[in-house]
Order: structure tokens, then sequence, then C-alpha cells
């Protein structure tokens, strides 16, 4: 019996951005597994569910500003730029970004200082990533939203700063996708 040694290629170097590219990174995989015609399947659902969420969205948020953070001891609170998995969706639906997180950065997260941006920032929802397993996700975020700069943030003002599951938000794949399209349906479009 032979012993077969294959060079193994890093992801990375055939998809730049596996957050990104996830749908880049999702055909790679199914043709990986020979079923490329099922990743065009999933693809072209969630593009089905793009243009619906757009139609359903309309002009609403046409001149409002969306950010989308997480919060962690050990990072601080970053904001999600154009080049991660979750701006690439805005960008899907056309939603608009803060100057500050329209950009691309390796990581895909900027160090956010939403102090310093709130005389300038016309961000009028702000999604926060929380993870399941915190305790006192009510209790951080209330907290986190009763800091005094906090509290000058026109989405904070208005009661539309919204906990997202991290987990499901933070994760670069088609059920993530349509997890978040679900609750941009939620938080977007059937407010009440």
């Amino acid at each position: 019996m032979s012993n077969w040694s294959y060079p193994i290629i890093p992801l990375k170097d055939i998809i730049e951005s596996l957050d990104a590219d996830w749908q880049k990174y999702t055909a790679y995989l199914a043709a990986a597994l020979g079923k490329p015609e099922k990743a065009q399947q999933i693809l072209e659902g969630y593009d089905r569910r793009i243009t619906e969420l757009k139609t359903a969205l309309s002009d609403r948020y046409s001149d409002k500003t969306i950010s989308v953070a997480h919060v962690s001891d050990k990072y601080g609170t970053e904001v999600y730029t154009v080049n991660s998995f979750l701006g690439s969706i805005l960008s899907d639906l056309e939603l608009q970004r803060p100057q500050s997180q329209s950009i691309n950065k390796p990581d895909g997260t900027v160090k956010a200082i939403f102090g310093r941006e709130v005389k300038n920032s016309s961000t009028v929802i702000i999604f926060i990533l929380l993870l399941y397993f915190w305790r006192s996700r009510a209790k951080m975020l209330d907290s986190l939203l009763n800091k005094p700069l906090w509290k000058k943030l026109k989405a904070v003002q208005n009661g539309q700063v919204y906990p997202v599951d991290g987990f499901t938000w933070g994760v670069a794949n088609p059920l993530s996708a349509n997890a978040v399209i679900d609750d941009l349906y939620k938080y977007l479009v059937n407010i009440s």
C-alpha cells in the first residue's frame, strides 16, 4: 500500500476573504464535494431573497445609515466594514453605511469610536452582535446604551439599536446569510 501525499493549498490562497467572499467559498466547497449545482441553487436562493428584501425596503432607508457592531472585553467595540460578511449583505441590499465603515480592512472590522463620531454620525440603526452564552446580555446592552456618549447617538435616542445573535451574524455561510436576512426583515420591514 502506497502512502499518497497531496499538497494542500490554503483557502486564503484561493479566496481572498472567507467573509466577504463567502459566496465564492460556498461555490468552491460545493465543487470540491462534487455538488456545484447545489451551490448554484443555494446562491440563487440568496439572490432571490435579497431582491425580495430590497423590494420590501423600497427607499425607506435610502437616506439613513446602518452600523453593525460587536462588543467584547478582548476587542472593545468594533464595527464591520464593507469587506466583511455582514458588509457584503448590506452592500447587496444597497443599504448605506457610515463613511468610516465604507472601507476595506484586512479582517473586515475596524475599532469603533462612536463617541468621536457622535457629532457627525448619521447612523440611525445599529445592530449589536451578542453571544448567546452571555448570561446578562440585556444587562450588558443596557449598560452600553446608557453610556453618556452612546446616549448621544441617533440610533440610541430613537430606540433603533437591535441585539442580534453574534454567532449567527458572525459566521459567513448561506445559513447565516438567510438568518441575517430574516433579522433584517424583522427590524427593518416588519416594524410596528
